[in-house]
């Protein structure tokens, strides 16, 4: 798939398909990596570090401890 790099102000960026868009889930706004290897790059989804994701974890398992605990039964 092609795309064309555009002017943005100062900046310069790249207009991601609707398909593309929706087969990784993303939206407006949404943050990506750029990965660099020797014959090109590849965008990947930017998901929270890890400290991020388990604090949110603990924070759900705290509110829903009661809920968890008969489930685990």
């Amino acid at each position: 798939m092609a795309t064309v790099i555009r002017k943005f102000g100062s900046e310069a960026g790249v207009i991601i398909p609707k398909d593309v868009l929706d087969a990784l889930h993303l939206k407006a706004g949404d943050e990506i990596e750029i990965i660099s290897h020797a014959d090109g790059m590849t965008l990947v989804p930017k998901h929270g570090s890890f400290e991020e994701q388990m604090t949110s974890a603990r924070k759900a398992m705290a509110k829903y401890r009661a809920a968890l605990k008969e489930l685990s039964k």
